[in-house]
């Protein structure tokens, strides 16, 4: 914080996205992030709570998860985007195989998912947006379910460690499995 009221030099401001990046730290969870957030101030465009089970997310269709390039992301809770999920080079989304759940919900079409560092597994994935259409780059998970929407890997690697599930639709316009 500036304590003199001049201006602020090299600050980037990026409209409609939440970037999660850290310095010094090895990860940022959701705890990092519920010490400020919408609650506290509106033009904050996530939620993040630590009560019971951590949770956290994106707040409006436009909004975009972005993890700084070569930051890994494990937050050690359930995460919710209404949005996109996109990451610099070599970021990395860490989820749990077995406890927490990463959940697309947005309803538009156009969404983007990846590209992220092939060393992602984002635990169990679900796509559950009625009319939402995400374009699937390099990502990795234990399990993908698609619920509702449209899921198309447009390029590189998807990776599964567990089960796939589609009651939606799932395209790979490259063929293979």
């Amino acid at each position: 914080m500036k304590a003199s009221g001049g201006p602020i030099f090299g600050v980037e401001l990026w409209d409609e996205h939440v970037i999660v990046r850290h310095d010094g730290a090895t990860t940022t969870n959701i705890a990092d992030l519920a010490f400020y957030d919408n609650s506290d101030d509106s033009d904050i465009q996530y939620t993040a709570t630590t009560t019971g089970t951590d949770t956290f997310t994106t707040l409006g269709a436009s909004t975009t998860l972005y993890i700084w390039g070569g930051d890994t992301f494990e937050p050690a809770g359930n995460v919710t985007v209404q949005g996109s999920l996109l990451g610099g080079t070599n970021a990395v989304y860490t989820g749990s195989t077995t406890a927490f759940t990463l959940t697309f919900t947005g309803t538009s079409s156009g969404l983007t998912v990846g590209p992220l560092s092939s060393d992602t597994n984002a635990g169990d994935v679900v796509f559950n947006g009625s009319g939402g259409s995400w374009n699937v780059y390099t990502f990795g998970a234990q399990d993908l379910t698609i619920t509702n929407g449209t899921v198309t890997l447009q390029s590189g690697t998807l990776t599964l460690n567990g089960n796939f599930t589609n009651s939606g639709t799932f395209t790979n316009p490259g063929g293979g499995s």
